[in-house]
């Protein structure tokens, strides 16, 4: 019947169907407020930032512009040579972007071409010599930018008036820094926007991303809960088998306890009574053998003196007695009669029962 234990375990929360159920119910309350924003935080950093680098060498407008405004803030009080000399070195990292700079005198002191611009002399309107950067769009488009020996004030509005909308991006930055000329003139940055991030609205797209995420979270909490649930379902349809299949003893078999948990408890609770239902067999069937035993012997001890009796009866009807004591002696006979019939029937059915007839 298999060993037999003696009192319950005391269940941990840990162990019990309860902390699951909590973590379940918790991982549902705390879906929209916390995955939510990871999912977000997520896709932000991992798939924007892959896209950045791919296609966006350059990182993107406010990346760039920082970065230049930057380094003409670290040349305050340079010189136009050390000027020209820091925008090499930073030209050489960008080495896609031209660069030029304009002293405070409105010259302009040094150019500097991208890897895909070509630098020509052009005559200005006004009699000057002017230099022209001309390089081919990834649109195949062709646009020049026209850049005077001496800055006054018509092309220097009309350059940034063009320079607000126009591709290549153009960042200009005062030479010390701030946005207040320091008397060092200006320094121009161009750089093609198809090196840039672009800052289109992809909400579509990213919404789109979001809510299939968001499905497949929601799918697989779905799916745990029904495989938490099933599981307890599993557990209880066994449980409720054994209770309803019997041994060789019309008792049912105790079951194996896989889980300290509330189940657990219910099949620790199921096999004690089992054992207690085998141990009260027990005991009946060996009351029952006693009781057997006792009738069958007492059935057995009361022939004998009986059989004295009847003799002794027998030894008084030779005897002359009054008639008082022969119809006494009668009545005896017939009850003793009465009682051997009863022996007599009796046990040879208590010593079969007994198993002492063979």
């Amino acid at each position: 019947m298999g060993q037999k234990q003696s009192g319950q375990r005391k269940l941990r929360f840990g162990r019990s169907l309860m902390s699951r159920y909590i973590i379940l119910i918790l991982a549902a309350v705390l879906f929209v407020p916390v995955v939510l924003p990871i999912i977000s935080v997520i896709y932000i950093v991992v798939v924007n930032n892959t896209k950045s680098n791919q296609a966006a060498p350059y990182g993107d407008v406010t990346r760039i512009s920082n970065l230049w405004s930057s380094e003409a803030e670290k040349l305050a009080g340079a010189s136009d040579e050390k000027v020209s000399t820091q925008l090499k070195q930073f030209h050489a990292r960008y080495p896609k972007s031209s660069m030029y700079h304009v002293n405070a005198s409105g010259e302009t002191v040094f150019i500097l071409g991208g890897e895909e611009v070509a630098l020509s002399k052009s005559a200005s309107s006004d009699g000057t010599t002017a230099t022209t950067l001309k390089q081919t769009l990834d649109s195949g488009k062709m646009v020049e930018t026209r850049i005077p020996v001496r800055w006054n004030a018509n092309n220097t509005v009309q350059f940034m008036k063009e320079a607000s909308y126009r591709d290549p991006l153009t960042v200009v930055a005062f030479v010390g820094g701030d946005e207040a000329d320091k008397g060092q003139g200006f320094m121009v940055m161009e750089v093609p926007r198809s090196l840039l991030q672009k800052t289109q609205n992809n909400w579509p797209l990213e919404l789109l991303y979001l809510g299939i995420v968001m499905i497949i979270i929601f799918l697989i909490f779905i799916i745990m809960s029904i495989l938490f649930f099933a599981r307890i379902r599993k557990r209880l349809i066994r449980l409720q088998t054994a209770m309803i299949t019997t041994g060789n003893e019309g008792i049912p078999l105790p079951v194996d306890i896989r889980r300290s948990d509330e189940i657990g408890q219910l099949e620790e609770s199921f096999n004690q009574m089992v054992y207690q239902l085998s141990d009260s067999r027990d005991r009946e069937r060996e009351e029952e053998q006693f009781r057997k035993r006792l009738i069958a012997g007492l059935s057995h001890d009361l022939r004998t003196p009986l059989t004295v009796i009847r003799g002794h009866m027998h030894a008084l009807n030779k005897e002359a007695l009054s008639e008082q004591g022969v119809r006494s002696l009668h009545r005896m006979e017939a009850k003793m009669e009465d009682l051997g019939g009863s022996l007599t029937t009796c046990y040879p059915i208590i010593c079969l029962r007994a198993g002492n007839i063979h």
